[in-house]
């Protein structure tokens, strides 16, 4: 894996690490389907970059950290909370229209659609920025 282009390879633990943090809200949402695990699944996809300096549960596996660039000290942090919900939002969102009748597979399909469109940002970026990158003011990295 070390031959790859770092973007690719760093692509590749973006998806990974997403993978995981999907896993363990589809786990919950589908396990035990009931309107607090979809509501636990949806904070949780807001928050979670804000967690541990960063890092959601998947990035913190994986290796990874989000880092917000402060206007004011126009430097990297770790990622705060308001800045995991806005990056995140289209994944929960995606999450809760999905629990509508009858349209709620039309948006687990616009939902997917939307992951291939930000994977295609993350692997045609230099740097792996995706949408929501660029309306939080973030990055992801390795974790130094």
């Amino acid at each position: 894996m070390d031959s790859l282009a770092p973007h690719i390879r760093l692509l590749m633990f973006r998806l990974i690490a997403k993978l995981i943090d999907f896993g363990l809200v589809w786990f919950f949402h589908m396990h035990f389907q009931h309107v607090f695990w979809t509501m636990f699944g949806i904070f949780y996809l807001l928050a979670a970059d804000g967690f541990f300096q960063g890092q959601s549960l998947g990035k913190r596996i994986v290796g990874l950290q989000v880092r917000y660039i402060s206007s004011t000290q126009g430097q990297y942090t770790a990622c705060p909370y308001s800045q995991s919900a806005i990056r995140n939002m289209p994944f929960a969102l995606t999450l809760f229209l999905s629990t509508l009748p009858i349209l709620g597979k039309l948006f687990i399909l616009l939902g997917l659609i939307f992951i291939g469109i930000e994977i295609y940002f993350m692997y045609s970026d230099d740097e792996g920025i995706r949408i929501g990158d660029i309306y939080a003011k973030t990055r992801v990295d390795l974790k130094s």
